[in-house]
């Protein structure tokens, strides 16, 4: 394949249209480093790109919707996909591969014609040129056994006259016929495998998309499907090649041959630098840390015309970085020698270093001369310090300012103690590492956490304890804090001698970070309190209530703890069942049709009776109501908290009114109601419901 480049300049050679066209896409480079180990990868892109050739039109066209896949051939191979050109005929796969290169195959499929480019050694990023025609699939049955066609090889742009040995490193072009058997047809026709000779040889056999093994004996060919046999030519050899390769066809009774004519013309390169790559992209292997050097040989040039050429050194861009040691140019290049270039790379800072060398190449005995030139890229490194953050977003370096976090579950920054066998009140939270993609190597992270006092270290969980991170790798370490239970929790303050504040509750671990000489301090707290937390304002509608306005009910519950009513549906999609089956409880109406006429009277009732409730005081202030440890202890030190309660539905609700709900003999919630609807709001549905605010769980022991 042709090895092309946006920056190429040819002096004194014009380019066709087609030549420049190609040359704005991806270059492919021939060659891997010998010198590099199967450890160290890179990511490169598989660029593929589809042509078709006509019988009118001599000139390509770009083919959009060409199916390709892109598969590894070896183990070493990482990355493969399948996707479509689009309207350039252009399709793009990242790849994965060690730096000595891996094996791909690659397949394109248009029109019912598979093209197949086979075990491609691929370690830079690499254009890939398929050409179609516009030949039809020769159709045939058992009225007409015998058939015939052409498959006339053309190079990877086109053209007729292919150049010896390539593409480079793959050195043969493969092209596919197709052969149907018509679904008028009510016979099985047997195909055999045909037999080609030097240069040309069959590669691959496909039946209606199935790869057929080349040692098949009989392939059955049913009414409606398709046979592809696909040849390949070397280009290792020039000369003028032609062969009819017959493929045996039984039908019935009937025996017949399809006659294939292959051809090719393969021709020796001119002496004309245009046949040789025009670039090479040299990479140094590893990082080197800033202020440091390293050496690296490559092989960047091989001559492969019939001729010598001489190679004079041009000039350097962006080089300051980076020293040439070897060869001295001017040199003279025989025919199949190659250069090795030496080069010395010192980074100055830890970030990506680029540089271009430029060579002119003369050919021996031509007055065009064109250039060549050399990419070099190189990576610094520094071993700084890693990166920490609480969010992912904002990363500062280690060795700043102390990281003060506060754990919690809540909405005012608490965590609720713990109720045995029966609730557990857990805070988590993730904190994120980051190795930097400029550094030299691995870092390991060690993470030491200690408790302020005995009662952080039994309730703090941290994991994991150390961290190995790749440059440009993130890792998670993560904190648990599970709140001692309610009991427990009081005698930890008792036993800190103090009398229930709100410091008193404050439970911190002490967590350092360190690798290498550097290190991040992180303290996360977490306060536990025995009081509930308040919800944000509910609205609440009436169950199963339809009106003119609302033909469709709702129906919506309320469940402690989440914080929010739950419209309950069928799995259908159709309103659920009434009375709820889920809930706690849930507003009622005595009147649920849809010619109910408002206003309606909102009823409180408990789903299937599962909770107990009273009025417990009207005319509250809601003030009052959102002071959580006042309202608790107020309730609390009632002599009447445990009586009163009913299953029973609530009626003549009124804003200011707090409502006592008990749950399991000792978990209680207090509702505020800020709000009735009775369907006399001109902006309302019309239909019943309430607002409230409610304070849960309540625990009395």
């Amino acid at each position: 394949m042709k090895n092309i480049n946006t920056n190429k300049r040819l002096i004194n050679k014009p380019l066709s249209g087609l030549f420049i066209f190609l040359a704005a896409v991806l270059l492919i480079i021939s060659g891997c480093m010998e010198t590099s180990t199967p450890e160290n990868r890179e990511t490169h892109e598989i660029t593929v790109r589809t042509f078709l050739r006509t019988d009118n039109n001599p000139e390509l066209t770009p083919i959009e919707g060409v199916l390709v896949d892109v598969e590894g051939a070896d183990e070493n191979a990482i990355g493969s996909g399948q996707g479509t050109t689009n309207n350039l005929g252009l399709a793009n796969f990242d790849i994965t591969s060690p730096l000595i290169g891996a094996n791909y195959n690659i397949t394109a499929n248009y029109n019912g014609e598979t093209q197949y480019k086979s075990n491609l050694l691929i370690c830079r990023d690499t254009l890939l040129v398929f050409v179609f025609d516009n030949s039809t699939v020769n159709n045939i049955d058992c009225s007409m056994i015998n058939g015939s066609d052409s498959l006339i090889f053309y190079d990877d742009l086109g053209s007729r006259l292919i150049s010896q040995n390539s593409p480079p490193g793959v050195n043969r072009y493969e092209r596919c016929r197709t052969i149907s058997n018509s679904l008028s047809n009510p016979e099985t026709i047997t195909a055999q495998i045909p037999a080609a000779t030097s240069p040309f040889e069959l590669v691959s056999v496909i039946l209606d998309g199935t790869n057929v093994p080349l040692n098949t004996n009989d392939i059955q060919i049913e009414p409606g499907s398709s046979i592809t046999f696909c040849f390949s030519v070397s280009t290792e050899e020039a000369g003028r090649f032609n062969e009819t390769v017959q493929i045996p066809l039984t039908c019935g009774g009937s025996q017949g041959n399809f006659s294939l004519y292959l051809d090719a013309e393969i021709v020796a390169p001119q002496c004309d630098c245009e046949e040789l790559p025009d670039s090479y992209t040299f990479v140094m292997p590893e990082s080197v840390e800033v202020g440091e050097s390293a050496e690296h040989i490559e092989t960047v040039l091989t001559n492969t015309l019939p001729c010598a050429v001489t190679i004079g050194f041009s000039n350097i861009d962006n080089g300051d970085e980076w020293e040439i040691l070897s060869p001295d140019f001017p040199l003279r290049l025989e025919e199949g020698e190659s250069i090795e270039l030496s080069v010395r790379f010192t980074p100055t800072t830890a970030e990506q270093s680029t540089a271009v060398v430029t060579y002119l190449i003369q050919p021996e005995g031509s007055n065009q001369s064109c250039e060549f030139e050399v990419y070099l890229e190189g990576q610094g490194c520094s071993n700084a310090c890693p990166l920490f953050s609480t969010n992912d977003l904002f990363y500062e370096t280690f060795g700043s300012e102390r990281t003060v976090d506060t754990l919690s579950n809540r909405n005012d920054n608490r965590v609720f103690a713990s109720v045995s066998d029966w609730n557990e009140s857990v805070a988590t939270r993730n904190y994120y590492v980051m190795n930097p993609d400029t550094a030299c190597g691995d870092v390991v992270i060690n993470i030491i956490a200690s408790g302020a006092d005995s009662y952080a270290d039994e309730y703090y969980e941290v994991s994991p304890r150390s961290l190995t991170l790749a440059p440009g790798q993130k890792g998670t370490f993560t904190v648990v804090f599970t709140a001692p239970e309610v009991a427990e929790f009081r005698d930890i303050i008792a036993e800190r001698g103090a009398t229930g504040s709100i410091m008193d509750s404050l439970f911190k671990v002490n967590i350092r970070l360190t690798t290498r000489g550097c290190s991040q301090s992180l303290e996360a707290n977490a306060v536990v309190t025995s009081f509930p937390d308040i919800s944000p304002i509910i609205n609440l509608r009436a169950y199963n209530q339809s009106t003119p306005q609302k033909p469709d009910p709702e129906n919506e519950v309320y469940t402690f703890g989440d914080d929010a009513r739950t419209i309950n549906k069928g799995t259908d999609g159709s309103p659920g069942e009434y009375p709820p089956l889920n809930g706690q409880i849930y507003i009622d109406v005595d009147d649920n049709t849809a010619t109910a006429n408002p206003p309606q009277e909102p009823i409180l009732t408990s789903v299937n009776n599962n909770v107990e409730m009273k009025l417990w005081r009207r005319a509250y202030a809601e003030s009052d109501f959102t002071n959580v440890p006042q309202l608790v202890t107020q309730f609390l030190t009632d002599p009447n908290y445990e009586t009163g309660y009913s299953t029973n539905p609530i009626r003549n609700i009124q804003i200011g009114d707090v409502y006592a709900i008990r749950s399991g003999g000792f978990i209680y919630a207090l509702l505020y109601i800020r709000r009735v609807d009775n369907g006399t709001e001109n902006t309302s549905s019309k239909q019943s419901g309430i607002e409230f605010r409610a304070v849960y769980p309540i625990y009395a022991f």
